[in-house]
């Protein structure tokens, strides 16, 4: 029985992430799209530079703060070709004040397209093509200063890519879509639907909403019985060849005993009712409890890991 009740589960739950799959990458697969991919992000020269007395410039002038290095690509990751038409207000990429834009330039582009990069201020920075088709890319890399960050042990680079924001008026893009890391994406594509799913099951395993239990269950029939003048309940379970278990409702007595002895002592006189197995209504209680707990715990511990990392880059 419980064998069974694995495989079922197993079944379920496969269905369920296959569909899922479907599902995410057809909603994820737009017509117009763009991504911003951070291949690069880092300081070039440590926080204890300044400790050791060494002096640094850029274009010939000391620089006091720290440089850092960005490397990125902007991919048309949609179903569509991006052209000056659908372009109303070029893209704009914004740093937070704390970041300060010092030079950029395109390393890798489409074959025959025109595209520029353009800082128009300290914080912002402009990027232009004439026709971006479906899966290219421009690729460019930019030197960035870090102007005021109070917390030295916090990751720079990771403060900046969290913080970039994007202007724009391009017809059908709602948002460019940031690159995560693998492991986000992992969690966002499949770990939290599978915790969903996980608690779902636990309600539908449990008997806590009797409406909704899917699982098959096992019955056992009361009987009543007689020994000599007295009758009393109790349930009669068969538990290997010639031999039977007789659990006494009110008494909580059980006995095991030949087949014989029983109709020597005993007499059934009828059945009283008709309950679901006590193993298995425990079996089902412990394991829908179990998945439900599991379940909010890990997305918990999720959700809390997520609320640390954006209080950690805070400023």
């Amino acid at each position: 029985m419980i064998g069974t009740l694995l495989s079922i589960i197993g079944v379920i739950i496969t269905i369920c992430f296959g569909i899922y799959s479907i599902w995410f990458n057809k909603k994820n697969k737009r017509k117009v799209s763009l991504e911003f991919k951070k291949k690069e992000c880092y300081s070039l020269f440590k926080d204890d530079v300044s400790r050791l007395n060494i002096e640094m410039s850029y274009n010939k002038k000391p620089v006091s703060s720290s440089l850092m290095l960005l490397k990125a690509k902007l991919v048309n990751n949609g179903q569509g070709d991006i052209d000056k038409s659908r372009i109303y207000k070029p893209l704009k990429l914004i740093a937070d004040k704390n970041f300060k834009w010092l030079e950029a330039k395109i390393t890798n582009k489409p074959d025959g397209a025109i595209s520029e990069l353009e800082i128009l201020n300290e914080n912002e920075l402009k990027v232009e093509w004439d026709l971006l088709k479906a899966e290219e890319s421009i690729e460019f890399e930019a030197l960035i200063e870090i102007k005021n960050v109070e917390n030295s042990v916090v990751d720079n680079a990771s403060v900046f890519y969290d913080t970039l924001t994007f202007d724009y008026r391009i017809t059908d893009l709602n948002s460019i879509q940031e690159e995560k890391p693998k492991s986000d994406n992992f969690f966002n594509m499949i770990v939290y639907p599978f915790l969903i799913i996980i608690i779902l099951m636990g309600f539908m395993i449990s008997d806590i909403f009797p409406t909704i239990h899917f699982l098959p269950r096992q019955y056992e029939l009361e009987y009543v019985i007689a020994n000599h003048d007295s009758t009393e309940n109790a349930t009669i379970l068969p538990i290997r060849e010639n031999r039977v278990e007789v659990l006494k409702l009110k008494s909580k007595e059980s006995i095991i005993m030949p087949i014989n002895d029983f109709n020597r002592k005993y007499k059934v006189l009828k059945i009283d009712d008709v309950n679901v197995s006590t193993f298995d209504a425990k079996f089902n209680r412990f394991t829908g409890i179990f998945f439900i707990f599991s379940g909010c715990w890990l997305l918990m511990l999720r959700t809390y890991r997520n609320i640390k990392r954006k209080q950690k880059f805070k400023k």
